[in-house]
């Protein structure tokens, strides 16, 4: 279920959140401290900030530490002080995997940055069971508008592998605000133009992510690519990496559309397809926004919507299993050919027929039959399982 939000007058929805913004403003209560020895900017916006226990702190923060909070669009414009004065109100919390920042029903009472690792948004299912509904990366910004709002949460966030937040309360942030005015204003008129345009089905999170990578231990590769094709402003390249680093497949995306892949020696739809049927235990993935053109690679069917092509994959893979559980459950099986020629008459297989008789000669293994033919396993052993019927190979 997926939750509308009534079109009103933008300026009416920024004086709502300003009064919000004044109610949690009001709630702070800083006292004056001393300045330290550091940039003379920051040290006047902190002197009544109340925290003269963190301006030791203050002074060790680098350009580098706050660098995350530049790929968000509220922080990215602010200047390098008035970032670290945002890192030094938060709390740098450090998730393990399996672990959440927070569940649904939960109050909203703190903000979370992401700076590294991945993030899982789940919501319910048709089924009231939790799916994943998108992937939040670093820069990434939590919480924000339930913090507003004073809302309980609609959604889990959860942590698949390990991830590093900056964790903001209500409070913290508040005082955030009165440290960096201009802050506030840019908050206000940030979240009414987003509440303008979207669907308030992820409690006002918008998945806009500048890149997205984590373990294929963790997560599942229908439910990434899922996530990436059901929006259409997504455009980039998600790649699948060995576990020395080195890219094995890549699959471009354009405005939410598959395009091409590269699996190997595979391309197009047969590497797509092969993509499903490979276990990936000890693979990883990354998403970047940038596409790669590779004619050579296009998808036989990238008219089609994402999701069509997700189900058919998924339908192959599961095929696919079935066959190599029962009838090619012994990969060191040797096949050979049972006739003097091949009689084939199925138009659309016919190639791959030829290609795995002309094979057979050599008495080859299944093993063998797999690795050596520019297919994916489904289309080789779908046509081999025919074969078998027909008594045309043994």
């Amino acid at each position: 279920m997926s939750f509308l939000v009534e079109p009103l007058d933008l300026e009416k929805r920024v004086e709502q959140l300003e009064r919000r913004l004044e109610t949690l403003l009001n709630s702070a209560a800083p006292t004056p401290i001393e300045p330290s020895q550091i940039s003379p900017t920051l040290s006047l916006m902190i002197s009544s900030s109340g925290d003269a226990q963190n301006l030791g702190v203050l002074s060790q923060l680098h350009t580098e530490d706050v660098e995350f909070l530049r790929n968000n669009g509220a922080f990215g414009s602010l200047g390098e002080d008035a970032l670290k004065a945002i890192h030094m109100k938060g709390r740098l919390v450090t998730y393990p995997p399996g672990s959440c920042l927070f569940q649904i029903g939960e109050k909203c009472e703190q903000i979370y940055a992401v700076k590294s690792g991945v993030i899982e948004i789940q919501r319910p299912g048709e089924d009231g069971k939790l799916k994943a509904a998108a992937y939040l990366g670093p820069g990434d910004i939590l919480g924000e508008m339930g913090v507003f709002s004073a809302a309980v949460h609609r959604s889990t966030a959860r942590v698949p592998e390990e991830a590093q937040v900056l964790v903001l309360s209500s409070q913290a942030f508040s005082e955030v605000m009165l440290l960096v005015p201009s802050l506030a204003l840019r908050m206000c008129r940030a979240l009414a133009r987003r509440l303008e345009n979207v669907v308030v089905n992820l409690e006002g999170i918008e998945a806009h992510h500048k890149q997205l990578e984590g373990n294929l231990r963790f997560f599942d590769l229908s439910t990434i690519l899922q996530s990436l094709v059901t929006n259409e402003d997504r455009t980039g390249t998600l790649s699948i990496h060995s576990r020395g680093g080195r890219v094995v497949a890549e699959i471009s995306i354009d405005r939410g559309k598959l395009i091409s892949t590269r699996f190997g020696v595979l391309l197009g739809s047969e590497a797509f397809y092969q993509l499903f049927q490979e276990d990936w235990p000890n693979h990883s993935f990354s998403f970047r926004e940038q596409i790669k053109e590779d004619p050579e690679a296009e998808l036989d069917w990238r008219h089609l919507p994402g999701t069509t092509l997700l189900l058919e994959a998924t339908r192959l893979s599961d095929e696919c299993r079935h066959l190599k559980e029962s009838t090619f459950a012994d990969r060191s099986r040797v096949f050979y050919c049972a006739t003097h020629e091949l009689l084939w008459t199925d138009a659309p297989t016919l190639s791959i027929a030829r290609e795995i008789w002309s094979r057979l000669e050599a008495g080859p293994t299944l093993g063998e039959i797999l690795e050596s033919l520019p297919r994916c396993h489904y289309s080789i052993l779908s046509v081999m399982a025919e074969m078998l019927r027909a008594r045309l190979i043994c």
